[in-house]
């Protein structure tokens, strides 16, 4: 008796697309760590608590986080996640519910980005992040005199370690409105064209936004 077999060599393989997931490295939640910590970041509530990571216009991973006042956006080379994804700081349970385990940012700090942590899923998230593109930061302004936190510029200083730009290294800031608008903080030299190389993956963008305070 004799089976005849169709020959399938020639047939492309289809292989199933691998969902890119999100990660947070060390660098990156170390530069954030006090923003989403701090005690600004208490007074805005748990959806503040939170790092968000999602794919910016080229496909990168692009990471933001906020407290209200100021907000830092940093854009990589690294792949995109396929969905925005957020990394809490409040503490969470073990799977077996009986130890308390710290957030996800300070696992990855604690373990110098060596957790095994992916986002959550953004839409499954207990709390929602804010929708950060809402503050206008493209427009162009100019104002004779500002007023500002002084402990909000020193995050400037905690971002410029934790992203190893260098010490004395020199920020722009540029003006989007009134002297009431938000202001763009961006250290110099950090492009899409000159990219920062930190930990085996490259800066492309740094943006911190830092809201004004009234004078008088």
């Amino acid at each position: 008796m004799t089976y005849d077999f169709e020959d399938t060599s020639d047939e492309p393989t289809v292989t199933e697309p691998v969902e890119q997931k999100a990660d947070l490295p060390f660098r990156i939640a170390k530069a954030m760590q006090k923003i989403v910590t701090g005690k600004h970041a208490s007074h805005g509530g748990d959806a503040l608590k939170q790092i968000l990571c999602e794919s910016n216009d080229q496909g990168k991973a692009r990471y933001v986080a906020t407290n209200g006042n100021v907000m830092l956006i940093i854009d990589t080379d690294l792949l995109g996640p396929c969905k925005p994804a957020v990394f809490t700081t409040y503490p969470q349970w073990d799977k077996e519910g009986d130890k308390e385990l710290p957030g996800v940012v300070q696992q990855v700090i604690e373990s110098r980005g060596h957790a095994p942590v992916v986002g959550q899923d953004e839409d499954c998230a207990l709390y929602q992040f804010p929708d950060y593109k809402l503050i206008g930061l493209s427009g162009e302004g100019e104002v004779a005199q500002v007023g500002f936190n002084s402990a909000y510029l020193k995050l400037i200083d905690n971002v410029n370690f934790a992203l190893k730009l260098g010490t004395g290294k020199t920020w722009s800031v540029r003006f989007t409105g009134d002297a009431l608008s938000p202001t763009v903080w961006e250290p110099t030299r950090v492009t899409m064209y000159e990219p920062h190389e930190i930990d085996g993956f490259n800066v492309t963008s740094v943006q911190f936004v830092v809201m004004p305070v009234r004078l008088g």
